[in-house]
């Protein structure tokens, strides 16, 4: 996957999905967390991404083959 296909950290900070508090401390820490909507997003996404992986082989094995 390329990286224009994966969002940022700070695509997701700008689309409310991730919260970024800084420590103004030497050397500098950032710690990011999920927001309310990261965290609609991921209960939403994670059993999508469970279904992706169990049922991965069959998904593979069924496409018709490309000549």
């Amino acid at each position: 996957m390329g990286s224009a296909s994966r969002p940022s950290l700070k695509t997701l900070e700008q689309d409310g999905l991730v919260r970024r508090d800084a420590e103004a401390v030497i050397p500098p820490r950032v710690h990011y967390s999920l927001t309310d909507r990261g965290h609609e997003v991921s209960a939403l996404l994670v059993p999508l991404a469970d279904w992706a992986f169990q049922n991965a082989d069959a998904i593979v094995n069924d496409q018709p083959s490309r000549s």
